[in-house]
């Protein structure tokens, strides 16, 4: 069961640095301005976070297997690793270890990506802004009553 948790681990590790490698190349294409790319990206993403899901599903099972006489509601990889003996012990200690990094790297770079677009979003809005500037409101409020009022009112005093 350890052996079979083991193998799960470093699949799924492997699925992560795959998945830390895009979102390093996106960076990339964020800077280029290439949405084509992008897109393609984005798709390779959404099937590795399905691969990612379905290796994680399997591995709860087979923690909660692992631990089925254990009187914790909610087993986790922790309470394997330390009911395991010495040489599958120090293993999934390492996969644990080195997962954890990775998906601490990848959360980094996702926000730095985010980070990225947002600001090209901002400097969208603002060169359209300027463009194209907005209108006055034609709702219904005092203050654009008195603005429309000023834009009908004619130069000419007629009644003069």
């Amino acid at each position: 069961m350890v052996q079979m948790l083991s193998t799960i681990l470093e699949k799924e590790l492997l699925c992560h640095k795959s998945l830390l490698s895009l979102a390093e190349r996106k960076t990339e294409i964020i800077k280029k301005n290439d949405i084509q790319s992008l897109n393609d990206i984005m798709t390779q993403e959404q099937a590795h976070i399905a691969a990612i899901n379905q290796l994680e599903q399997t591995r709860q099972q087979m923690v909660r297997q692992a631990l089925a006489n254990s009187s914790n509601d909610a087993p986790v990889l922790s309470d394997v690793i330390n009911r395991a003996d010495e040489p599958e012990k120090s293993k999934l200690q390492s996969l644990q270890t080195q997962l954890l990094t990775v998906m601490t790297d990848l959360k980094h770079r996702n926000h730095l990506n985010q980070h990225m677009v947002y600001q090209s979003l901002q400097f969208i809005n603002v060169s359209l802004d300027l463009v194209q500037p907005q209108q006055p409101s034609m709702n219904y409020s005092k203050k654009s009553v008195l603005q429309n009022a000023t834009y009908n009112r004619s130069m000419f005093n007629s009644k003069a």
